[in-house]
């Protein structure tokens, strides 16, 4: 008996002295994945302790941090019950949950699709693992554990490619790829007319160049090969566990887009331009109704559901409430995946609160572009989520422009903010 309690009193003092095991779902940094088609979605995933800030409570709270590159994606809506950690994404409809043993990470991510479709991508990370796609072996990393030079060169894609997309219906779309890079390590974005493929990061090895996103909103997966002189690329884009696109790419420092602002067209120019959708208490709001009179009015065509229309909804909360005095008014028309009003509603104000948006938000119908384009017959077509129409104060449409280029576009997007502002601005000077 005296043995049994020494020997579990020895056992017991060596697990102290040894190493501890993190507290499962402890603040801690992972490399996690996604499992799609085309292989391992990778992105950085943070559990990190922030000050409770919720009325009346004290103490701390974790919070989710979703890196790709130089984006960190706070995610505070976090809930642990009986082990298992479940965030709502910010603004969006999705899910992530999730459980930790011994280090590894299991779970899935839930994203809502069109006409209310759920598609759920299964989760798996490591703690304390920070690389992307490749972990350095013991040959290429050093005593102090900083990865020296490469013996062999490694290829470089930073720059300007002319991108052509092809469905599996076989439709072609063009995009526009601009990467930086350092080292292996390889970042940037691709732009297409419809908005751009906000912050993708990854890797190039040998001859293989892989990127991936997740931001909470939806799962992008590259898997491109170069050609031997590096002038080419081809392979595949991989959307979630959904879709995916062949690519085929060549270098072009002239690359460009279609003009934004012809992508879509005024059936009858010399018309007034109005419509008439239910608030979120499901009361009319028109654009001819008289808080709009005299007013410069920004409308937007977009949806909580879309990565770009959070970029521009992140620009246009601040762009228009410094305006407001000034004879500026906005109203955002929403197209959800739900076609039920009530789930419709909820998920647009779930994204309203995200955003602290004040003017209203209308819906206006389902997220299929066709449907879209019988609603809102003034126009030829709805191209893009989001589109966005200026108008000026005697109601006439004095631009139409399709997509947005968000922050991840780096000089676009500055481009983008100084010409809008300088536009909106001259018609708010202009006399009623």
């Amino acid at each position: 008996m005296r043995r049994s309690v020494f020997v579990l009193l020895l056992g017991l003092s060596l697990a102290a002295c040894g190493p501890k095991a993190p507290a499962p779902l402890s603040p801690g940094v992972f490399r996690a994945t996604l499992e799609t088609p085309g292989g391992e979605l990778p992105f950085g995933l943070e559990i990190a302790q922030e000050p409770n800030q919720e009325a009346g409570k004290e103490g701390t709270r974790l919070v989710l941090f979703l890196t790709n590159g130089p984006e960190r994606v706070r995610v505070p809506e976090v809930k642990i019950l009986d082990g298992t950690l479940t965030a709502e994404m910010p603004g969006y409809e999705n899910t992530l949950t999730m459980q930790e043993k011994d280090g590894v990470l299991t779970g899935s991510v839930k994203i809502l699709r069109k006409r209310g479709e759920w598609k759920t991508l299964a989760l798996r990370g490591e703690r304390g693992k920070t690389h992307r796609f490749f972990a350095p072996s013991a040959a290429e990393t050093t005593a102090d554990g900083v990865a020296p030079a490469a013996a062999a060169p490694i290829a470089d894609v930073a720059g300007r490619w002319s991108v052509v997309f092809t469905d599996d219906q076989g439709k072609p779309s063009a995009g526009v790829a601009e990467l930086q890079q350092t080292g292996a390590m390889v970042t940037g974005t691709v732009l297409t007319p419809t908005g751009d493929h906000r912050f993708l990061a990854g890797e190039v090895r040998g001859d293989e160049v892989l990127l991936s996103r997740f931001d909470g909103g939806t799962a992008f997966l590259y898997k491109l090969k170069l050609t031997a002189k590096q002038k080419e690329m081809s392979g595949h884009v991989f959307y979630g566990n959904w879709g995916a696109d062949a690519v085929q790419a060549h270098r072009d420092a002239n690359a460009a887009l279609p003009d934004a602002s012809m992508l879509t067209h005024l059936r009858n120019p010399g018309a007034r331009f109005d419509f008439t959708f239910p608030d979120l208490e499901g009361k009319p709001v028109s654009l001819s109704d008289t808080r709009f009179n005299d007013q410069v009015v920004i409308v937007m065509l977009g949806g909580s559901w879309c990565p770009n229309c959070h970029d521009e909804t992140t620009f246009m909360v601040p762009f228009v409430k410094a305006r407001e005095g000034k004879g500026l008014a906005a109203v955002m028309l929403m197209f959800e995946h739900f076609g039920d009003m009530p789930q419709a509603v909820q998920a647009v104000k779930r994204f309203q609160s995200e955003f602290g948006m004040t003017y209203p938000l209308l819906i206006a119908g389902t997220s299929d572009k066709d449907d879209a384009g019988t609603r809102m017959p003034q126009l030829d077509r709805v191209y893009a989520f989001p589109t966005t129409l200026v108008i000026d104060r005697q109601g006439r449409v004095r631009k139409i422009h399709t997509g947005f280029n968000g922050p991840a576009t780096g000089e676009k997007y500055t481009q983008f903010q100084r010409e809008f502002t300088s536009f909106i601005d001259k018609l708010l000077a202009e006399k009623p």
